[in-house]
């Protein structure tokens, strides 16, 4: 949503193929299939790697929270293409974005931003409309258009680049303005608060707490401004009233537990990238609502512990310490206390610690590794 990563490669790879130009031929229709085949394969193979990778967030609940609020707009849609496909990538970017063949990957930073159902639906209806208006394949064709510069000299080639890429900038930022748009009549049309998507976009707007997202925002950032712009004169002059009887799938704080899991995961997620301050953020508000998962705790020791400055490790271990006193066999927290008191000198702690997580877990393949750690406390 704030990044159109998906079109930008595409768009390369396009600059990369000039010849597909050269072969389309002048029925459009049948350039059209072909392009769309063409990229339809590309999404295949990129979301198979997405899965090969374990970069996907699986959870039974959520998915079925998100199915069932993609059927809810697709129903005002009254298209005859194949309902989208919701996905979870972990990954602390709050971004999203649409395949051609109707899967769309909602990164767990932006679901772990979002303050209720208004915002998810507005968020899943601007891609819901990339795809309805086949946005993708607009952005490959104009991009094939500026390939055919290689037969042209430099000078000719640097002038004819230029102009496309000012050309593909243009069809992008109106994408993004259609989108937004007709994504607003499509939440209006399921009875969601269109005013909510100025709280979506000003979300966007405010995070810039990961390296990648503040050096994104400085191109994003007069872009958002005029879709910001665009929708409240859209939302001044709005012609499609959400009917009274509608009602959101969860409202309230019920929105934060159906997605909870999300949550969770982009704590995890950015503690692995070292974003500490996202981590620790998320991991807080979910103790909040889950205050007795031993595993949340354990997280939450791990991220104090890789962030802590100056050796003040006090939080870590009162974590850790929690997760065990909430569930006594649980070995991963013995693992951890063990390995930060013997790095901390303290051997009798260590092994101690260290021993019981054998004693719980006799068969972790980590056995060996902590045997060894075991020999050392008792040199």
């Amino acid at each position: 949503m704030t990044k159109r990563q998906l079109i930008v490669v595409f768009a390369l790879l396009a600059l990369c193929l000039p010849r597909v130009s050269l072969a389309a031929g002048n029925n459009n229709s049948q350039k059209n299939t072909g392009d769309l085949n063409r990229l339809n394969q590309i999404a295949r193979d990129q979301q198979a790697d997405l899965e090969q990778r374990s970069l996907l967030l699986q959870d039974a609940d959520l998915d079925r929270y998100l199915t069932e609020l993609a059927q809810k707009l697709w129903a005002n849609t009254h298209s005859e293409l194949p309902p989208i496909q919701i996905r979870v990538v972990r990954h602390p970017a709050p971004d999203a974005y649409m395949y051609p063949n109707g899967v769309c990957y909602l990164h767990t930073g932006l679901l772990a931003n979002l303050e209720n159902e208004d915002q998810l639906a507005m968020a899943i209806a601007h891609e819901m409309i990339h795809y309805l208006r086949q946005h993708t394949l607009l952005a490959y064709q104009s991009s094939l258009q500026g390939s055919r510069s290689y037969l042209l000299n430099d000078t000719q080639h640097k002038n004819t680049f230029d102009h496309q890429g000012r050309s593909l900038a243009d069809l992008l930022q109106s994408t993004e303005l259609q989108a937004d748009r007709e994504g607003l009549a499509l939440i209006a049309a399921a009875g969601y608060r269109s005013s909510e998507s100025i709280g979506l976009l000003n979300i966007l707007k405010s995070i810039t707490d990961d390296q990648e997202t503040k050096a994104a925002s400085k191109s994003t950032k007069p872009i958002l401004n005029h879709r910001l712009e665009q929708l409240r004169l859209a939302i001044a002059n709005q012609r499609y009233p959400a009917p009274a009887n509608s009602q959101k799938i969860v409202a309230g704080t019920d929105f934060y537990v159906a997605i909870l899991p999300s949550i969770l995961a982009n704590a995890r997620a950015a503690s692995q990238m070292g974003d500490w301050e996202i981590a620790r953020h998320d991991i807080e508000r979910y103790i909040r609502f889950r205050p007795d998962e031993p595993g949340a705790y354990c997280l939450r020791g791990e991220i104090f512990y890789k962030s802590a400055a100056n050796g003040q490790h006090d939080k870590a271990l009162a974590s850790f310490d929690r997760a065990i006193a909430l569930n006594r066999q649980y070995a991963p927290a013995y693992r951890a206390m063990g390995l930060i008191y013997f790095k901390a000198g303290h051997m009798e702690k260590a092994r101690n610690y260290l021993q019981a997580y054998i004693d719980i877990a006799p068969e972790s393949a980590e056995k060996k590794y902590i045997h060894k750690y075991l020999s050392l406390c008792n040199d």
